[in-house]
């Protein structure tokens, strides 16, 4: 079932690109609801397997396709979702993928896909998301579906030298990483993983490194609404939903005010004077009269996102954000002067100062 989800109709021209055994063996074939249009690019899915709880345990799930440009020279992206736990084939079907699912099921061309310029390779992380599954026994299993962002940048990182490892003739091309929301950690610190490892190869006086990693021709990576810190995180979120006009100048007065939001008087108060309780009151008030006017999540879709799927999605996720989320703003100020360093201009921040990499595990 899981090799029938990424099969495809296409023309079985290979061209000029030699694969490895491997790579041709995970070339897509058939895609069911892809008969009405044209796929006139190559894309494989399959498995590369990382190191876990035993020996290559973590089968890490992925969608691979060629750009429809100069695929032999065109940049390599990475993608992957947030969540933490998100898997990559939303983004790969709902966002900057080659198709989009019609109501009916079938597939559509997507005209804003990435893949237009770039070999885009999705993925699902960390190991138990979407396909992705451990083979380690039953009693190391569990460990396999345990992660955190340190893990996952280690886990990601070996997961680009599998697939350079399954597409070598990739390995010189420029790459790129790229993610949203909580890839706002796991970006970064993939970002500072690769660096590492790169400059571990370059200074090596032993073949050690070199046969154990590639050089990664890493360029950048590139972040949509990162989610670097819950206390940095929630109110921007909250301006996103009072610059779309979706809560009132009275409530949101009283919401900056309680909650020190940098526009208001009190963002200059010592975080200790401050009532959290007030602040939870306010928060609740702005939450609740901006999620009745429209689904928070489509606030730039075309056409208005409603009807009871939207609308159970919405309650859940914003329930999730409330539990979470509302008390931290209290201690929003010290946490962007001590991660984000924002007031001092601070450039010599090291990863963990700008991104906490946190010690909770998520699974």
């Amino acid at each position: 079932m899981k090799k029938l989800l990424l099969t495809s109709l296409f023309a079985a021209h290979v061209g000029a690109i030699s694969y490895t055994n491997e790579a041709a063996a995970d070339m897509v074939t058939f895609l069911p609801g892809a008969s009405s249009i044209e796929i006139n690019f190559h894309h494989f899915s399959g498995y590369l397997s990382v190191e876990g709880g035993a020996a290559g345990s973590k089968q890490m799930h992925y969608w691979f396709v060629e750009s429809e440009g100069n695929p032999e020279t065109d940049p390599v992206a990475l993608w992957t979702n947030g969540g933490p736990g998100c898997s990559g084939l939303l983004g790969m079907l709902t966002e900057q993928g080659p198709f989009k699912v019609n109501k009916d099921q079938t597939l559509s061309r997507n005209e804003f896909a990435w893949t237009s310029v770039a070999s885009i390779l999705f993925i699902e992380q960390p190991c138990g998301v979407g396909f992705s599954y451990s083979t380690a026994p039953d009693e190391l299993r569990q460990q396999d579906y345990k992660s955190g962002d340190a893990l996952a940048a280690s886990d990601n990182f070996n997961i680009l030298q599998a697939f350079f490892k399954r597409f070598p003739h990739l390995l010189a091309n420029d790459l790129y990483i790229t993610s949203e929301s909580y890839g706002g950690h796991y970006i970064p610190t993939l970002a500072r993983e690769i660096l590492d490892k790169n400059e571990a190869i370059a200074e090596s006086e032993t073949d050690i490194w070199k046969l154990s990693y590639a050089n990664l021709n890493f360029k950048g990576m590139a972040v949509g609404n990162p989610y670097v810190d819950v206390r940095s995180g929630t109110p921007t979120m909250l301006e996103t939903m009072w610059a779309h006009s979706l809560i009132s100048k009275p409530k949101w007065d009283i919401f900056e005010q309680a909650c020190a939001l940098p526009s208001s008087p009190s963002w200059n108060q010592e975080p200790s004077s401050m009532d959290d309780s007030t602040c939870d009151a306010a928060m609740d008030t702005v939450f609740t009269e901006a999620e009745t006017k429209t689904n928070l999540y489509a606030l730039d879709y075309p056409t208005c996102a409603s009807g009871s799927v939207f609308e159970s999605q919405r309650s859940r996720l914003l329930d999730v954000l409330r539990k979470h989320q509302r008390s931290h703003l209290v201690q929003r100020r010290r946490s962007l002067e001590e991660h984000i360093g924002l007031r001092g201009g601070r450039s010599d921040m090291a990863t963990e100062q700008y991104v906490p990499i946190t010690k909770a595990s998520y699974s």
